[in-house]
């Protein structure tokens, strides 16, 4: 089983990255994605809604980043490294900033192969308590297969440096984020990320709408996640594949919730008409995914 070092995941960073990028990827080696603010400092890459390929780099969830005062912190590095290059261009494109904390939200590869473009930044990257043993188990075969599609653009999974069993709390300089630990449920590895300054909570994976969720850790587990972030007050939806644009200026500091993969993102007030039924399309949470499961 092999599982990059963080001089190997340089290396491939910067020695595949040209290599690739001449012979397979001349077109999409270093474009940045189009990110959105959601709320200050807070910016959001949207998946495109298509099974992973060449080219479109596996970029198919929402990744992001937030800036605080004194530092940066990814919030998933994306599917490949392509995908995660790609992000780095756009945070540089805003800020000069160190990057400091690579959070990853859950093992899936379009969420945990573009580590590697972030290596030379020396972050700590961030997991699950769950997260290394999963990679142990599966990180060669999802490198392996985005290696097949991609050659050395498809990236690998990096250990973490720090690994979160219940809470934690990290500081970019007058703005903290507070990481909590989910049980088994969309995965066995879910970390849900919250932003206090602005009231926003970035639910990753545990959250689909419009899209069929990815299941592989336990079916009543995740519906137990979602029940517990619907009970945490912060009722707000994410996805809506033409919404973002038109919701994110509502949704600037007003408590929002961040779902995948891409799309829009409806703010609090909005969320609680969604979520007792009155939603435009019936787009909560409750109302499609859940009721959908429960009459299988």
């Amino acid at each position: 089983m092999r599982v990059f070092s963080r001089r190997e995941a340089a290396r491939l960073a910067v020695g595949g990255f040209f290599a690739a990028a001449a012979s397979r990827l001349p077109a999409l080696a270093t474009a940045a994605p189009v990110v959105t603010e959601v709320a200050p400092g807070l910016f959001v890459r949207v998946g495109v809604h298509e099974m992973a390929t060449a080219a479109n780099r596996n970029a198919i969830c929402n990744i992001g980043f937030v800036i605080g005062r004194e530092s940066v912190a990814v919030i998933d590095p994306g599917g490949s490294l392509a995908d995660g290059r790609a992000l780095r261009e756009a945070i540089r494109a805003r800020t000069e900033l160190p990057i400091r904390h690579v959070i990853v939200t859950h093992i899936h590869p379009d969420h945990i192969l573009g580590s590697p473009a972030f290596a030379e930044d020396h972050p700590e990257f961030i997991g699950h308590a769950a997260l290394p043993q999963m990679i142990r188990e599966r990180g060669e075969f999802y490198r392996k297969g985005m290696h097949d599609l991609m050659g050395d653009e498809g990236g690998a999974a990096i250990m973490p440096d720090r690994t979160v069993s219940a809470t934690a709390t990290i500081d970019l300089g007058g703005r903290q984020l507070e990481l909590k630990a989910h049980s088994r449920g969309h995965s066995g590895s879910d970390l849900t990320v919250m932003d206090p300054s602005t009231s926003t909570l970035w639910a990753a994976d545990i959250l689909f709408v419009t899209r069929i969720p990815s299941v592989d850790g336990s079916l009543r587990g995740w519906l137990k996640q979602i029940e517990e972030i619907k009970q945490s007050g912060r009722r707000a939806l994410c996805r809506d594949r033409a919404g973002l644009g038109a919701l994110a200026g509502r949704c600037r500091g007003r408590g929002a919730l961040l779902g995948n993969p891409g799309g829009g993102c409806a703010c609090r007030a909005e969320a609680r008409r969604r979520h007792r039924g009155g939603g435009e399309g019936g787009g909560s949470v409750r109302a499609r995914p859940l009721a959908a499961l429960r009459r299988l």
